[in-house]
């Protein structure tokens, strides 16, 4: 339409990505026209924009399952998903994308009338989640109260299903290649989905299973490995992620007053906090003692991250592995900060 028959324009730019496998190999490359959404108005182009996404408990919650019961694991994509949404709560006008402008008689530019989801629209991810969320309940699945990203059903024809979701990613656990099919058939008749087959790559974990022996192996090998080399160090191996020799007298030095040494000693630790929370609780206790220092970290900080960040260099292939039992019952072990008599930040 004409550049005067709108209220307000937003701008769009273009964002190139590589999507990778789980051993680093490439994929394929990607481009997509992404909204700069820190132009949009609140009021104006957006009101409410929150979108849950799976919790990783409850999806390692689902996968333990499947391994328990011995379930079927896939994953499903869906092709371009905030596209397949349509926006009715605004009237969202954005400029034409770049290399494909077109004009009026006068010269002038047109802009376009935003009638579908674009990836970086501020309320994208939510008006995707609710029409996928209406796209299972009406096909007789139950959300979860506990995780609204985390949906069942059981039918007589298909037996037990669940399904975890998280933006576009999707894992179905059913009994039934059959059931997975038919979700598929299902799912390509409202939106374009691809099966990945059985599951071996979701959200940087890598997935591996020895259904004979009922054991399913989590690690985050890859991501980790990508981490350590954004630092460009060559790190040691450690064999433990915690010094036994020292003290962890973290406060005793003075904290450091330099801006960007600061802000990368809470990029790491964030990094660190993320692997932490998903597939390497070994590392969960010494982390959460350096996220104390988040505003005053000081040397020994410092060199507890790199001792941490070495310690995962010599142990990329560890991760968290479900073994099948009779029994479904819960068991915990703790041994937080691996035995050292010295730790005085407890």
């Amino acid at each position: 339409m004409s550049g005067k028959d709108h209220q307000f324009v937003f701008n769009f730019l273009w964002v190139y990505k590589i999507k990778k496998g789980p051993n680093g190999e490439i994929l394929r490359y990607k481009a997509r026209w992404v909204a700069r959404d820190f132009s949009q108005k609140y009021g104006v182009d957006f009101t409410e924009i929150f979108a849950p996404t799976i919790r990783y408990s409850s999806l390692r919650l689902l996968l333990s399952m499947a391994n328990h019961f011995d379930l079927d694991l896939y994953g499903l994509d869906v092709s371009n998903a905030f596209a397949r949404s349509e926006i009715t709560d605004h009237k969202l006008y954005v400029q034409q994308p770049t290399g494909h402008e077109k004009r009026s008689s006068s010269g002038k530019p047109y802009v376009c009338h935003l009638q579908k989801g674009l990836y970086g629209t501020k309320q994208a991810a939510r008006l995707w989640n609710q029409k996928f969320k209406k796209f299972l309940l009406a096909r007789g699945w139950r959300q979860y109260e506990s995780d609204p990203c985390l949906f069942s059903r059981h039918t007589q024809r298909y037996g037990h299903e669940l399904i975890g979701l998280y933006v576009d990613d999707i894992c179905h656990c059913t009994s039934s290649e059959k059931a997975h099919k038919a979700l598929l058939q299902a799912c390509n008749s409202e939106f374009p989905t691809t099966s990945q087959g059985p599951l071996s790559w979701i959200l940087g974990m890598s997935v591996k299973r020895d259904r004979a022996n009922r054991i399913l192996s989590l690690d985050q090998r890859q991501s980790i490995f990508d981490f350590l080399n954004t630092w460009n160090h060559n790190f040691k191996s450690s064999s433990r992620p915690t010094p036994t020799s020292e003290k962890w007298n973290y406060g005793s030095e003075p904290p450091s007053t330099d801006e960007e040494v600061i802000k990368q000693y809470r990029s790491q630790v964030g990094s660190l906090n993320f692997y932490a929370q998903t597939t390497r609780p070994d590392i969960a206790y010494p982390v959460s003692v350096l996220c104390r220092y988040l505003s005053i970290p000081n040397v020994q900080c410092l060199t507890a991250v790199r001792h941490i960040m070495s310690y995962l260099a010599g142990n990329l292939d560890i991760g968290i592995s479900y073994v099948g039992q009779d029994n479904l019952a819960l068991e915990a072990d703790c041994d937080a900060n691996w035995g050292s008599p010295n730790d005085s930040t407890t």
